[in-house]
Order: structure tokens, then C-alpha cells, then sequence
């Protein structure tokens, strides 16, 4: 069986990752589409004759890229890989057609490179290396800590799963809730992608909260539970408490310095995640 390879991009250079799957790969690949997702940089993509190169004119977030993707795929099932990660010079593919039989949805393993090159990533790097770097323990798990840097999944599946996306990125929260609610079977493979595109300190910190925003007002509009998110079962203790408002004043003055320490060559992930409620929790009661 041959499949169709999603690459959605924003900002980021696909062409070493095909010429990868290329390499080792092309005897499972039917073709590899690539979505650029209106880059603000000019993305320029290795002619091959199982590339197929789609450019987007307007922003339209990476579920709906995907879905862009997978409208135009001519196979019955396609692996989405992000264009910033690196994949394994052997048995990858197969490590994910072998689990077909049994699953309708396989995840890779995100993993980070061992040390930390610049700095200035820091706050990234770590973030990846202990919130995402994990495996799932138990069925609930196998949803909560999806990532969809690297994913297999029947095109209609994903079609029919992912109608009425909300705008943006990061989404994989919503997706996650999507195949939980359809149940379904999803199998975290042990399959390790190394994310390679980390973002400068500031810059994942300004994407995390617009990313804790639009959860927020997800959760409002009643698409996203309690079970979807830490941040959102902490939101519902804490306001069952009648502790919000209190929580919200307290962080407001030592908010410099939590920011201080995050932004900073050592950040401590209990104050992102104290941020990241702070947000929340704004952007709820706004």
C-alpha cells in the first residue's frame, strides 16, 4: 500500500524533509503535497515527481491546511508531517502501516535534541523536552497528549472529523477532543521525530498565549471540556472556589518578574504555566 505524505509549512523549509522521504522512502510514498500556508518568507520547494506544491494565498491555520492537504490527496491514506521536524533514516513508514489493521490513527513520538544549542530557545526547548517528550500511559492519555507534528489518518476520517475547525493554530486540543468524541483508535507509536524548528523565547511565549486565548474562548463556546485541557481543569477548580478574581490580582503584580524568569536562559515551567492560567482566565471573564 502507498500513501499520500501531507507536509503543511508555515515559514518553514519542507525541502530537506523531502528530500528525506525521498531518499529512503518513495517505495511507500504515492506523492508528498505540500501547503504553504501564505508564508511570510519565500518557501521554495525541490522539483520532484511526487511533489505537488499547493500555495495559499491567505493564512488559514494548520488544521485547515491539512484539510487542504487532504482535498487534494489521491490516496486513501495520508501521514501529515510538519515541515520543521526530521524523521528517521530507517523503517519509518512502515512503523506506521503496520498498526493499520488495528488502529485508525497512529502519533509519533516528539522528541528534542539532547542539549541546547542557543539560548535564546530555552524556554522552548524545555517545554518540549518535558510537556511533550512523554508517553502516553493509559487510554485517556493516548488522547491528551496527542501531537499532530506527525500523524497517519484516513482522508475522509480527517475530512469528516475536522469540519467547522475553529480559526487559528494550535489546535491539536480540538483535534484530540474530535477523535476522542468519534473514539477513534488511536495507537502512539514509539516512532521518535526530532522537532528541530524552536522559536526564540519571546516568540513562543506570544504564540503560547495567543494559543491559551483562543483555548479560552473555545472552552466559552462550549468546544472544549474540563477533560481537554490542564489549564481548563485548573480554571474550573479555582472558579468553583470563587478564588479567580483573587488568583487573577495576585499574578497581575509579580507578572514582570514571572515573565522576567521565562523569558530568560532558565525558565521555570510552573511560572509559564501560572501565565498561562493568568491568561486563561482573562480572557474567560473578558
Amino acid at each position: 500500500m502507498k500513501i499520500t505524505i501531507g507536509i503543511p509549512t508555515f515559514n518553514d523549509d519542507p525541502n530537506r524533509l523531502i528530500d528525506q522521504l525521498v531518499r529512503y522512502y518513495s517505495n511507500d510514498i504515492h506523492e508528498i503535497i505540500i501547503y504553504n500556508d501564505a508564508s511570510t518568507i519565500p518557501i521554495n520547494v525541490s522539483s520532484h515527481k511526487l511533489v505537488t506544491y499547493l500555495n495559499g494565498i491567505q493564512n488559514i491555520g494548520d488544521v485547515e491546511s491539512r484539510r487542504k492537504i487532504a482535498e487534494a490527496a489521491t490516496t486513501d491514506w495520508i501521514l501529515f508531517i510538519d515541515a520543521d521536524v526530521e524523521i528517521p533514516t530507517i523503517n519509518f513508514t512502515s512503523s506506521f502501516l503496520v498498526h493499520l489493521d488495528k488502529f485508525e490513527l497512529v502519533y509519533a513520538t516528539v522528541a528534542y535534541q539532547e542539549t541546547l544549542n542557543n539560548p535564546n530557545h530555552s524556554l522552548r526547548w524545555k517545554y518540549g523536552i518535558s510537556r511533550e517528550q512523554r508517553k502516553p500511559s493509559n487510554n485517556y492519555e493516548i488522547y491528551k497528549y496527542f501531537v499532530s507534528a506527525c500523524f497517519i489518518i484516513q482522508k475522509k476520517q480527517f475530512l469528516d472529523i475536522s469540519k467547522n475547525v475553529p480559526k487559528g493554530y494550535g489546535l491539536d486540543i480540538w483535534l484530540a477532543k474530535r477523535f476522542r468524541e468519534e473514539q477513534i483508535k488511536i495507537k502512539h507509536a514509539s516512532t521518535r521525530i526530532i522537532h528541530l524548528g524552536l522559536e526564540e523565547n519571546t516568540i513562543f511565549y506570544n504564540k503560547s498565549i495567543e494559543g491559551i486565548k483562543n483555548t479560552a474562548l473555545q472552552y466559552k463556546n462550549g468546544q472544549l471540556d474540563g477533560a481537554s485541557r490542564p489549564v481548563i481543569t485548573l480554571y474550573e477548580r479555582i472558579n468553583s472556589l470563587g478564588l479567580s478574581s483573587v488568583f487573577t490580582s495576585v499574578v497581575t503584580i509579580f507578572k514582570p518578574r514571572l515573565e522576567q524568569n521565562i523569558l530568560g536562559k532558565n525558565p521555570n515551567l510552573r511560572f509559564f504555566d501560572i501565565l498561562k492560567l493568568y491568561y486563561f482566565i482573562k480572557s474567560i471573564k473578558a
